[in-house]
Order: structure tokens, then sequence, then C-alpha cells
């Protein structure tokens, strides 16, 4: 880090030691950034407009905000340093920019014979699109505006902590063994381990993701924050280790997470490197993305397979297997995967024959689903299934729609209050930033299922109540405990005089 800044590059300032540091950019800097960010949202709006065989003026300017509120969010993100924060979470996460915009213009395109559709749903999209735009403003005014003071504060950051080499080669290791004694114990089949019993074992399985992205952390701040030369290359190579790792887990989401973690770990450690990480990092998480696809098809074409095998599945393809294989997957990926107002959509459709509401239903099987066992009735609790058995008798198809936040607000609020949901996100985003203060090891749990394995605990997206009590009741959870069961090996210095 210890590299001067000429006038033309960006300064990192700190304030004191209660607030972020932020940067303070060059004005060129500042204008390529709102070039791009009017560039893309004109070409948003233009895209929806040319492109959609039904254009809508409604979903078009609402799209066209949505890429403009989203890349000014995490333009400010960037400038505050909190791309390692619950905001950051709620507003990049896995890709949102795309469920909130371009994503959709596939399932336009496909029509209403596309794959995962439900029919009438389309009708509903610009509905459903200009709700998510008075969302995300409302949450950009809270959490920018009005309570800018409370995102701000930061009492412990990823660049004061500082690990070992020896800690990530300990992480690295830590993260492979739970994956190979499942795949030795257990089928693997599609992705997922099967028929896992015992305690240990199904902890093992359902935070496995956990346990890679914890090396990720590491192994970046290892590479980059080091004085000695081979820490760099252990760092390099456990990060490499742990995307491999991911890949051949068979999610291409994940890896993309995974990929996604190292980039915000990175700016937020060299932020004056940021054109290169993006360049780098795209090509990289593309690279990733083509390979993923060939492993997923593979692995989903058979009956069982393991760990080793989807190894061997990838030293065995060569470049038109690589290419034919991705281009039958994307038209599902353009039409289906993409679409994240399908959800809420379909919902609305419902709602618009004369359904009311659940008013609260969800919320509660949501909630009730993150908390332990041991303290809640007997049953299972899921809002994704609350939904379903709620709107599956009056014309809801699929009850794994690809969804955005707005699906929770919609199926326990009705359209009206729909939009408040994102409130309630922003004043979630805040409580969470301020509990991650309170030690370097929460802030470090946070780190773990913040942003990193949504796939597996949520992320803030998608249903809401659901994912952000997973996330905070059992993702903080556990890995808080292992932080402090094995603080010795994980566990940072934490240095917040090192501020300059």
């Amino acid at each position: 880090m210890g590299e001067s800044l000429n006038v033309n590059q960006m300064e990192l300032i700190t304030t004191n030691t209660t607030s972020v540091g932020f940067i303070s950019e060059s004005p060129a800097f500042s204008r390529t950034a709102w070039y791009l960010i009017s560039l893309a949202t004109v070409v948003t709006f233009l895209a929806f407009m040319l492109l959609d065989p039904q254009p809508n003026i409604i979903l078009a300017i609402s799209s066209a905000a949505n890429v403009s509120i989203l890349m000014w969010a995490t333009y400010k993100l960037y400038l505050w340093g909190l791309l390692l924060s619950p905001m950051a979470a709620a507003i990049i996460g896995p890709g949102w920019i795309i469920y909130y915009s371009w994503g959709n213009l596939g399932a336009r395109i496909a029509g209403p014979t596309r794959f995962g559709s439900n029919y009438g749903s389309l009708d509903f999209f610009p509905r459903a699109s200009l709700l998510t735009t008075i969302g995300l403003f409302l949450f950009s005014i809270l959490v920018f505006g009005i309570f800018q003071k409370h995102t701000r504060k930061c009492r412990i950051r990823y660049q004061d902590l500082t690990w070992k080499p020896w800690q990530a080669i300990t992480s690295v290791i830590v993260a492979i063994i739970p994956v190979l004694y499942l795949s030795f114990k257990y089928p693997y089949i599609a992705g997922y381990f099967y028929d896992v019993t015992g305690i240990l074992d199904q902890s093992l399985n359902a935070f496995r993701w956990s346990f890679i992205i914890l090396a990720i952390v590491i192994n970046v701040s290892v590479m980059l924050r080091s004085k000695v030369f081979y820490a760099y290359w252990i760092g390099s190579v456990g990060l490499v280790v742990m995307l491999l790792l991911a890949l051949v887990l068979r999610s291409r989401t994940f890896t993309l997470l995974a990929l996604l973690q190292v980039g915000l770990c990175w700016i937020t450690l060299q932020p004056y490197r940021l054109r290169s990480i993006l360049v780098v990092g795209t090509l990289v998480a593309s690279i990733f993305f083509l390979f993923g696809t060939v492993v997923k098809l593979l692995t989903n074409s058979r009956t069982e397979t393991s760990i080793i095998e989807n190894i061997l599945t990838l030293s065995d393809l060569d470049i038109n297997f690589i290419a034919d294989t991705n281009r039958d997957s994307a038209e599902i990926d353009v039409q289906y995967r993409t679409a994240g107002l399908e959800y809420p959509a379909a919902l609305l459709m419902i709602q618009n024959i004369g359904l009311e509401p659940m008013y609260g239903r969800g919320m509660y099987q949501g909630i009730m689903q993150g908390v332990p066992d041991f303290l809640r009735p007997k049953g299972v609790f899921s809002e994704r299934q609350a939904i379903s058995n709620y709107y599956t008798p009056y014309g809801l198809i699929y009850n794994d729609s690809i969804g955005v936040p707005l699906t929770s607000g919609i199926a326990d609020w009705g359209e009206l209050f729909s939009w408040l949901i994102y409130a309630v996100i922003a004043a979630y985003c805040l409580i969470m930033w301020k509990v991650m203060q309170f030690s370097p090891r929460l802030f470090i749990a946070f780190l773990i299922v913040g942003i990193g394995p949504s796939i597996a605990s949520g992320g803030i997206g998608d249903l809401f109540w659901e994912t952000s009590s997973s996330v905070f009741i059992k993702g903080m959870g556990f890995s808080w405990l292992l932080l402090f069961v094995f603080g010795f090996f994980f566990m940072p210095t934490w240095s917040p005089e090192a501020r300059t």
C-alpha cells in the first residue's frame, strides 16, 4: 500500500478514527464516472424501446432509472470506502443491476412462451419495474442522505486487519477439507450433497461456502499487504485454488460471487487501481462463467458424480465444446435466470384479479426460518413456501421464479405499499453496519456471509425476509462461532492506529 498518489489519481483520506475513509477523486475521474452512468442510462432506455417487441415507455424509463440509481450508489460506496458493507450487499450483491434492468429485456424478447414463465406476467413488468425504481430511490435517500452520518461511521475497516501468511495457507486447507470429506462420504448430484446426516456433517454441508469466502478474504489481504515476496505468492496461489474449488462445486452464481468478493476486497485495499481491477476482473469472470456453464450442464446430465469427476471434466474440454455448451445455455440464461421482475410481476398479476396480500404471513415464515430449531414451533418455515402455498391456487406456476426484494413487499403488503420494503432494507443495512463495528470478529463474520455465499445463506436480495434472517441468525452466528473457537488460525491483528 505504500505508494504515493499524484494529483491525477485518488488519495485515500481518513477524517478520524470513527468515520469511514473516503476517496477524493480527481475532476477527470469524476467526469468519467458520470459519463459512464449517463451513457449506461441512455443505452438502457434505447434498448428497451428498440428491442422489446412490445415497447413500454414506463418499463424503459424505470429500467434506465434503476441503472442510474444503482451505478450512482455503487460509485458513492466506492468513494466512501464502503464496498465491504451491508449497503454494498443490497446495491451490488450478485449482480443486482442486471436483475433490475437489462436482464428483463431477454424475457420480454422471448415472449410468453419463454422458459420458466408465469403466463401473463410480462404485462406486469412495467408496474413491477416502476415500483423497484421508487424503492431504490427511497433506499438511496435514506442511506446516502438522511442517515448518511450513520452510513459513514466506521470503527473497524478491512484495511486495518492484518493476517499472517501461514493463516492464508491454513484457511485454504480448512476450506478444502470439508468439501473432500463430504465428497467421499455422500453422493454429489447436480451440485448438491444428498442424504447428509448428523449435526456436524449437515453444518459442514450448509456452510462449506463460508470457508471458501473466509479464505478469499484472508488471501487477498495477505497477497496485497504483506511486505515479503513469498507472501504475495502464497496469497495468489490461495486465491486461484479457492476460485477453482468454487468452480468445481458446480455453482456459477457462487463462483461469480467469489470473484466479486475478491474484487471488492482488492479495490478496498487498492482503490487507486480501480480501472485495472475492473478490466481484469471482467475478463476473469467471463472465463470462469464459460467453464462454470460446462460443469453445471455436464453434472446435471449425470445421476451421480463427485468433486473429483468435476475436476476431470474440466481437463477434457475443448474450445468447440465450451462454445457449443455456452451457446445452448445462454438462451435459458437470457430469458429466465436474469429476469428479476418475473416473480414480483407474477404476484402483481394474481393480485390484479382480486386476491388480497398475505398481510405478514410471508414475513413471519421467513423470519422464523432463521430462528434456531429449539426456539421455534415444530414445522417447516419458509417465506418462499408460504408464498407458493398462498398464490399457486390462483395462477402462480413457478414458485422458484427469479425475483428481487420487491417480491416480499408485494406478497405481504400488496402493490400500494410494496416499495416500502426498501425502507426496511435500508434500516436492516444500517443496523447490520452498526453491529459489524462491535468487534473485528463480527466484522469478518459479515464479510463471510454478507455479500459472499448468498446462494447458501441468502444475501440481501430475492425474498428479503427469508434471506436476511438466514444471513444474520444462521450465517453470522456460525461464522462468529467459527472465528471464536478457531480464532488463533483465522483472526487477524487489528491496528486502527495504522490509519493514515
